[in-house]
């Protein structure tokens, strides 16, 4: 007899609680697509999906980037509903250190690995020292090579995707650096990223693009 209450109970709880979700999601007034409202030759936009995800696109000229992630519904300190997007906490930069060495010569080297030959003249290797900075693009085989053999520090830039900036603290041992990128080069991370919430859709800063926008929802 117990047992049968026990399963009765079991199944009770958890069909109310399957109902209750499925009205949470049913009733999503925020879910939806929003668009990035007109700007020249940008198309970007973002889809709340009703099972708290959410994806992210964002199209210029040849350049396309996307991102992906769970979203939640926040006040904001003033009381203002706002959208907070988040990507999976354990992605990390898509550039790293392969390996590094000290070779002769007064001349710091560093090479991007496993690249496509297109995107190889994109990257940017920047010197520190002191108060001066060094620069140069990356050739066609995806190598850099910068005057001076000790720098404070190194940066690896690619210009598409300026946020995946790699920093080297100091480069007094070594002076030949590997770099790989992995697949999510291109991939936007979004850390606790706010929008606020308006009768039109989203209004607030663009992960790409520097400023103030509105995300219009689609009908």
């Amino acid at each position: 007899m117990k047992t049968k209450i026990f399963l009765f109970l079991f199944a009770f709880f958890c069909t109310s609680f399957t109902t209750t979700f499925a009205q949470v999601l049913r009733d999503c007034d925020v879910c939806g697509e929003y668009y990035l409202e007109s700007i020249p030759e940008v198309a970007s936009g973002i889809n709340l999906k009703n099972d708290f995800t959410f994806e992210f696109f964002f199209s210029s000229g040849a350049l396309d980037r996307t991102g992906i992630g769970t979203w939640k519904e926040e006040l904001s300190a003033d009381n203002k509903k706002t959208v907070v997007l988040n990507s999976d906490s354990t992605k990390k930069n898509p550039l790293s250190i392969v390996s590094s060495s000290r070779k002769k010569g007064k001349q710091t080297t560093v090479k991007i690995i496993d690249i496509n030959p297109s995107l190889s003249s994109y990257f940017i290797a920047v010197g520190f020292i002191e108060n001066d900075t060094v620069y140069t693009n990356c050739n066609q085989e995806g190598e850099a090579v910068l005057d001076g053999e000790t720098f404070d520090s190194l940066q690896i830039i690619f210009e598409f995707c300026p946020d995946h900036l790699l920093s080297i603290p100091s480069t007094k041992n070594h002076n030949y650096f590997q770099i790989k990128s992995d697949e999510s080069l291109f991939e936007i991370f979004f850390r606790d990223f706010t929008l606020s919430i308006n009768e039109e859709g989203l209004e607030g800063n663009h992960p790409v693009i520097k400023g103030n926008y509105k995300y219009i929802k689609s009908n």
